[in-house]
């Protein structure tokens, strides 16, 4: 006797029951891998400093503190003998300023797997399921710390493009940072979105190639550790407007990061079993807050 098998293809639905083995008795196949699809770009964690001083600790609240106003060639007085047996030296003193980053809020969260799905379909869904979400907090910080930084930058360090982001728009932001004496000790990080990254790369290579002696190169434009543009290490995400880009000082930096970003609690997964729905429950949680610092020493151009 001979058997044939069909393949056919099911939605599961929302109560995980295949409606169409419901009429029917014809098998079909699952792949034997569940994909995550497209992920985001993370980079915004590189430009800030991390801390977990808040962990562990009574308490949420984290206060930095820095120097209001500092000491400049203005200070240094002069005087006579005279006045100095008479009224001696004037007092000077720095003014004391902090900032404060409250983590209170919990950011989290929970997905449950039923028995049946676990039965029904053969594939392990806890491990895609941790990973997923893992990725989705992730790109929570990513958002978090991008909103710092626009929200934080110096109104005075902000360059307007005239509708495509251009070499020069780049130079102006730099500028703005040496300007407010943050001249760079490593290079800065210049955050864009991909598309403005394109136009960044068209509007460069007409000059880029009249130069005799690139004739045949490419146009230095490599994200990361590598090549600069500009003098910037370039990073792109979907997570910043098309028509924004953000010129961030290295947190390195020797007067300091421009933003710190601070966890009470690290990301933490707990699982549980709910018996009466058969179904196992797990949550991830963090609790984490940042604060802009230095708002000179973020520079943005807008209008891309």
């Amino acid at each position: 006797m001979t058997y044939t098998f069909e393949e056919a293809i099911s939605v599961l639905g929302s109560d995980h029951v295949d409606t169409e083995l419901t009429y029917s008795v014809v098998p079909y196949v699952i792949w034997n891998e569940i994909y995550l699809g497209v992920l985001v770009n993370k980079v915004f964690r590189q430009v800030v400093l991390e801390t977990n001083i808040l962990e562990g600790g009574a308490g949420y609240k984290l206060r930095i503190p820095y120097v209001g106003t500092r000491f400049t060639d203005s200070d240094i007085l002069t005087l006579t003998e005279d006045q100095m047996d008479t009224s001696g030296m004037a007092l000077k003193k720095i003014t004391p300023a902090s900032i404060e980053i409250s983590a209170a809020d919990i950011f989290y969260i929970c997905v449950g797997v039923t028995d049946v799905l676990k039965e029904d379909s053969g594939l392990d869904w806890a491990a895609p399921q941790f990973r997923a979400m893992g990725e989705a907090l992730a790109e929570k910080i990513e958002v978090v710390i991008k909103d710092l930084l626009v929200a934080g930058v110096d109104a005075g360090n902000i360059v307007t493009s005239a509708g495509t982001l251009t070499y020069d728009n780049v130079a102006d932001a730099i500028g703005k940072l040496e300007a407010a004496n943050w001249v760079p000790e490593l290079p800065p990080f210049l955050i864009l979105h991909p598309s403005a990254k394109i136009k960044l790369v068209k509007e460069t290579k007409s000059s880029f190639y009249q130069l005799g002696r690139f004739e045949g190169a490419d146009i230095p434009f490599k994200e990361g550790q590598g090549q600069l543009y500009a003098g910037c290490r370039v990073l792109t995400t979907t997570k910043i407007p098309t028509y924004l880009a953000l010129v961030v000082s290295d947190p390195k930096h020797r007067y300091g990061p421009s933003t710190v970003f601070a966890w009470k609690r690290s990301p933490k997964t707990e699982t549980w079993r709910e018996e009466l729905k058969q179904r196992t429950l797990t949550s991830l949680t963090a609790r984490f807050a940042g604060a802009v610092l230095f708002g000179k020493a973020i520079a943005m151009i807008s209008n891309c």
